[in-house]
């Protein structure tokens, strides 16, 4: 268990009540502007002190308000990423990469400054101060801090609200790499849950300053748990793959999915060629972008036909949704309610997943 917590809350005549159980490696926090995540946040670190109630982090006691007990925020073994960054003006990148150094039981720490330079691609800018970095940088050298700071738990407020699509993209490869790397947990807070789904299908829903759904995101949106705030459109599949093959004309890119070797997708993506045979990807792809076919075409420009069978079917007032199982992975396709109708598409249905290879969007490389 990696946080644990129930507490009552109040500030400036709003109340927030958090009732969370966190287990994933890398949890979503997800809600509209003012939903409440950013106070979350803060009671975690202990920035803010709550009402009542209590919080365990990795099954050790922080908080509990019943008993007067509570951790100071520089014991808890939390870093925290604030949404712009927070570096300190005056000092150098190396300088506020190191400042939590002194206050650290030099023979505990394990993440070490070279390791984080190579890992975040930060070493270039070291004499540099905040003021000369681009924001993409910022972030980075503000993620780097943290992991110096020995952490047992990330925090990340809005960690790409800054940023633009390709940087977006770029942090989050670095997260993931920081999370196979460390093993640190990470709880990320963002509004935009295609950004989150790129880095874990576990949610937790803030509305109105209490928690209205938690789980695996794919079963909150199926179910309707809370159809007024998840709209099922936002959904993403991502796929972990290895790259195995380059095609013989050089364009195109093979990719088989760990979990079924029998699937594999074509790719065109300049970035492949400078990875090596045997890499592990993460790809996504949209649900809209997964077209659906009774049979196999042939005379096609499409490259990737991937059989399976549908046993899942459900809609909004906009769109339909089928879950294809596809030998081992499951791919969400959205079509029209009279494509559904007239491809005579049922759940047990035999059918093809279409999918053009310049839908496919690949995250990270590991």
């Amino acid at each position: 268990m990696i946080l644990n917590l129930d507490i009552k809350h109040s500030k400036g005549g709003h109340k927030f009540n958090y009732k969370l159980l966190l287990e994933s490696s890398i949890t979503g926090i997800y809600g509209a502007s003012g939903a409440g995540k950013t106070t979350l946040l803060n009671i975690i670190a202990g920035i803010e002190q709550p009402d009542s109630g209590f919080m365990a982090i990795n099954d050790k006691l922080v908080v509990d308000i019943n008993s007067k007990y509570s951790i100071p925020c520089n014991r808890r073994g939390v870093a925290y990423i604030f949404q712009e960054g927070r570096l300190f003006p005056h000092l150098t990148v190396k300088e506020n990469l190191l400042f939590s150094n002194k206050y650290l039981d030099k023979s505990k720490i394990e993440i070490k400054l070279k390791d984080v330079l190579d890992l975040l691609k930060i070493k270039p800018l070291l004499n540099k101060k905040p003021m000369e970095l681009s924001g993409g940088e910022k972030q980075r050298v503000a993620i780097g801090r943290a992991l110096l700071s020995q952490p047992k738990l990330l925090l990340l407020d809005e960690p790409f609200s800054n940023l633009d699509r390709s940087l977006r993209k770029q942090i989050i490869s670095y997260l993931l790499k920081i999370n196979a790397t460390y093993k640190i947990p990470m709880v990320i807070v963002s509004h935009i849950i295609g950004d989150i789904l790129r880095l874990t299908n576990n949610l937790a829903i803030i509305d109105n300053g209490r928690v209205v759904a938690q789980g695996d995101f794919f079963n909150i949106m199926a179910n309707s748990l809370v159809p007024e705030i998840i709209k099922p459109h936002r959904y993403l599949n991502v796929i972990d793959t290895t790259y195995t093959e380059k095609s013989i004309d050089n364009s195109l890119f093979t990719l088989a999915c760990k979990k079924c070797h029998e699937i594999s997708f074509n790719t065109e993506n300049n970035k492949i060629n400078s990875l090596e045979i045997g890499t592990n990807i993460r790809l996504a792809i949209r649900p809209d972008e997964i077209a659906l076919s009774n049979n196999k075409l042939n005379g096609v420009s499409i490259q990737n036909q991937i059989k399976g069978r549908v046993y899942k079917i459900f809609e909004n007032e906009n769109s339909t949704f089928c879950v294809v199982q596809c030998n081992g992975i499951e791919l969400v396709s959205e079509i029209t309610k009279s494509s559904l109708l007239n491809l005579n598409i049922t759940v047990g249905a035999e059918v093809w997943c279409l999918i053009k290879s310049k839908s496919i969007e690949i995250i990270y490389d590991i």
